[in-house]
């Protein structure tokens, strides 16, 4: 199969999402009006395929216990944030996370993520991950103004409002979905469409 073959629905990228949010992580994102890590991922990922289909499997391992899927069913494995730490090595939700983990590195399936997914994969590689001795990293806003708030929303209405975007302080990282997506693009073309096109002369 060829790249090209992967056009088809019947070929779709398959991505597992691992989102490690507990049911309580992700009301108190829900209530806030933001959506739940495993949709942004389905939509970060879906993007940055570059046309090619997708297709995702979501898995709550926060949620109680689970049979771990069957990893030669995916093309990649993605981690989404999550409120836990793998400091708490007593946590159940950790622990199955970890477990995880490590059968992905022994199956040799590709896995991508952020925060959490470089916690997870460093612990679950043998690695030691510390504690801040600065505490966790929090985003704080201080002093916010309705005016504020007005830019903001006319600038997530009309993306293209360069102007606001100036006055905000937020450069091309965080408005240009191109330069947004590098990181995600490069992980699909680079590592996940190999895997598939591997897998599949192997077949």
């Amino acid at each position: 199969m060829s790249v090209r073959g992967i056009a088809s629905s019947a070929n779709a990228l398959r991505f597992l999402i691992v989102d490690g949010y507990s049911p309580e992580g992700r009301l108190e994102l829900t209530k806030s009006g933001v959506s739940i890590a495993s949709d942004l991922y389905k939509r970060m990922l879906s993007t940055s395929a570059d046309g090619l289909p997708t297709s995702f499997d979501v898995l709550f391992p926060s949620d109680g216990p689970f049979d771990t899927p069957d990893l030669r069913n995916y093309d990649a494995v993605a981690w989404t944030g999550c409120s836990l730490t793998v400091l708490d090595s007593a946590d159940i939700r950790v622990t199955r996370q970890l477990e995880l983990a490590k059968q992905c590195y022994a199956h040799g399936v590709p896995q991508y993520g952020s925060c959490w997914a470089a916690q997870i994969a460093v612990v679950a590689a043998g690695g030691v991950v510390s504690k801040n001795p600065r505490g966790r990293e929090m985003g704080l806003a201080r002093k916010m103004t309705h005016r504020f708030v007005a830019e903001v929303e006319k600038l997530y209405e009309d993306p293209s409002r360069r102007d606001i975007a100036w006055r905000l302080g937020l450069d091309t990282d965080v408005m240009d979905e191109n330069v947004r997506y590098t990181e995600s693009r490069n992980f699909i073309k680079h590592l996940v469409v190999p895997y598939k096109l591997s897998k599949t002369l192997l077949e």
